[in-house]
């Protein structure tokens, strides 16, 4: 038997183990909504990028100089973009934005 330290003037009525019944793993109080609600914006941004694709920035050009008073100064032939899934593109337009948002090609690894 093993001696108990105790210390005068301490209650020790409730210290005394009382044995707690176990409860049912379904008895688990459910997540509250409010703890789940940043879910809904992670949510959101995933969509997006599925939909348009992650951003890319433009990191080298080939482009022909008009001059100060042509319509457009400068007309890019090929533009590299540095992202995600990096990509060459020849811009039909002959615009090259300096963010724009890509998806992988189909015949990109």
């Amino acid at each position: 038997m093993t001696k108990r330290f105790t210390i005068e003037g301490v209650d020790y009525s409730g210290a005394e183990k009382t044995e707690q019944p176990r409860k049912s793993i379904f008895s688990v109080s459910p997540i509250r909504k409010r703890n789940l609600i940043w879910l809904v914006g992670i949510g959101f941004v995933f969509a997006y990028v599925a939909i348009n694709g992650t951003p890319h920035l433009r990191f080298k050009n080939v482009y022909s100089d008009h001059g100060e008073h042509a319509l457009k100064q400068y007309v890019y032939h090929e533009c590299d973009y540095v992202g995600w899934h990096s990509q060459t593109l020849l811009p039909i337009d002959g615009d090259c934005p300096l963010v724009l948002w890509l998806k992988k090609t189909k015949g990109a690894n």
